[in-house]
């Protein structure tokens, strides 16, 4: 009847409006794909010896639905009766009886255990293993996990926490006993609570925290859409950028405002020491850098007045926020955490965490009285480098006696690096090389070459050099000195200027 009717409105707008015609007829077409849904799937295995009819018998809810599986998989025969080889089949999920359904370990930092609903012993999980109903899941300090359920949920579970996952049809479950979960779509349920996220088909996927307080106190922080939290045969709707406390026993709290701290905090970094290198008197002279040093830094903000500590009448105000959470990775996504870790908030914080060279990645949220914590800031980036310009020193060499008007400076470093003598700037090409002629007058010096890299790491060297004139050098003889005497290529130019004079005036005496 509906096939009529769509083609009795497409007849009558060919003739009526032309036009309307291949609009109506682009809309039909695409309505199937306007209004499919994502088929989310689960793999299973084939074992050795069963039928495509045992598999389903075995998974499925209705075995009728048998002839989906072979809709979704190149199955080597269509025979329901036929015995397949060992293989693994893509089975849609919500076909699938609802224990059998499993959740996936997708990712895991550190120490993450498992125990299956039948088993009592704990044991190492493995990425990408499965997870059925009723499996217990538990992440150890300085660990987490992220779990992926069959309609494509995600969630995340932090350190020290325990939880119990439930596949379900529409609303996964998860029972959170120890620690604390970030989820979207999950139903999460501790000893005294219901976190319910309210899901809305036209909106955006709510986004929640919940944890559990050592006395078992359990605290709803909402960062989008809204969640019915339940205790006590109370409910209480939490919008975003709000949170709830629940004690034992208790009721939940009306929804407190997070915590929004409108600051901008700046990871701080500061260069290497500075490193000085000893002369050695060779030919050529190669200044390596020592070995990288591991470099410390800060996390500096400027905080309002209304959230430091004051004394008011021989009292001490609470301020409106006393913890900061900080978070730094090599991903953008957090996944791989290097720190994370608590502390009370203050205008410079010095980071004891030690880190190499490298580009990282920073969050930073706030805790308010309750232990409600705020919406993580966006990540920025910040760089690490440490490692001390390398310099090589062609020209002059230590003690070196320089006949001449100009000091001849040569030597390579690495590109993009700064080099300074005696505070002024010596220019160096796109590859690092760097020359210069010094006008000095006769005298001794000790040189002071400063090579600076983008980060402010120094690599000093110094030369101890003697000027000298070349009537000064004739008058005291190479031999008498005990040092070697260097001319620089101007000297040299111009002995051969004099060289080449007076072989032609001896030419034109001869002829």
């Amino acid at each position: 009847m509906k096939k009529i009717f769509i083609a009795y409105c497409l007849l009558s707008s060919f003739f009526i409006f032309p036009a309307s015609y291949f609009l109506l007829s682009t809309l039909y077409l695409l309505l199937p794909n306007l209004y499919a849904e994502e088929v989310i799937f689960q793999e299973i295995i084939v074992r050795d010896g069963q039928t495509l009819w045992q598999v389903a018998n075995e998974y499925l809810q209705d075995p009728q639905r048998w002839p989906d599986i072979l809709k979704y998989n190149h199955l080597p025969v269509s025979d329901p009766y036929a015995v397949l080889p060992g293989m693994k089949l893509k089975v849609p999920v919500l076909l699938i009886k609802e224990y059998l359904r499993a959740a996936y370990l997708i990712h895991l930092v550190n120490r993450v255990d498992y125990r299956r609903k039948e088993e009592n012993l704990w044991k190492k999980a493995l990425t990408n293993m499965e997870l059925y109903q009723g499996d217990g899941i538990r992440t150890l300090k300085a660990s987490n996990a992220e779990i992926r359920f069959p309609t494509g949920e995600l969630l995340r579970l932090h350190e020290n926490s325990l939880a119990i996952v439930r596949p379900e049809e529409k609303r996964e479950e998860v029972n959170l006993l120890a620690g604390e979960l970030r989820a979207s779509r999950a139903k999460v349920i501790t000893a005294s609570t219901i976190v319910e996220p309210k899901i809305s088909p036209s909106g955006a996927n709510p986004e929640f925290r919940t944890k559990i307080k050592e006395d078992k106190t359990t605290l709803v922080a909402v960062y989008k859409g809204e969640v019915d939290v339940t205790a006590q045969g109370k409910t209480v709707t939490v919008p975003a950028g709000f949170g709830s406390e629940i004690k034992v026993q208790t009721a939940p709290s009306l929804p407190i405002p997070l915590p929004s701290l409108e600051i901008e905090p700046q990871i701080k970094t500061a260069p290497a020491p500075t490193v000085t290198q000893l002369p050695i008197t060779t030919d050529k002279e190669r200044i390596l850098p020592p070995s990288p040093v591991i470099q410390k830094f800060t996390l500096e903000m400027t905080l309002p007045k209304e959230i430091k500590k004051e004394t008011v009448a021989g009292e001490e105000t609470t301020p409106a926020f006393l913890q900061y959470h900080l978070q730094i990775a090599q991903d953008k996504e957090f996944k791989n955490l290097l720190i994370d870790e608590t502390g009370a908030v203050s205008e410079k914080i010095e980071l004891k965490h030690n880190l190499p060279d490298g580009t990282y990645f920073w969050r930073i949220a706030w805790f308010d009285p309750h232990e409600l914590e705020s919406k993580f800031s966006e990540p920025q980036s910040f760089t690490l480098d440490t490692k001390i310009p390398t310099v090589e020193l062609f020209f002059p060499q230590e003690n070196e006696m320089i006949a001449g008007e100009f000091i001849y400076l040569k030597g390579k470093t690495e590109k993009g690096v700064q080099i300074l003598v005696d505070e002024k700037i010596i220019p160096s090409d796109e590859e690092g090389n760097f020359e210069q002629s010094l006008l000095y007058p006769p005298g001794k010096y000790k040189l002071t070459l400063t090579a600076i890299d983008s980060a402010g790491n120094k690599n000093i060297l110094t030369r101890t050099i003697e000027k000298i004139t070349p009537e000064e050098k004739i008058r005291r003889g190479e031999g008498k000195l005990g040092r070697r005497i260097v001319f620089t290529p101007a000297v040299i130019s111009l002995g051969l200027l004099s060289l080449s004079i007076i072989t032609y005036v001896l030419i034109i005496i001869l002829r």
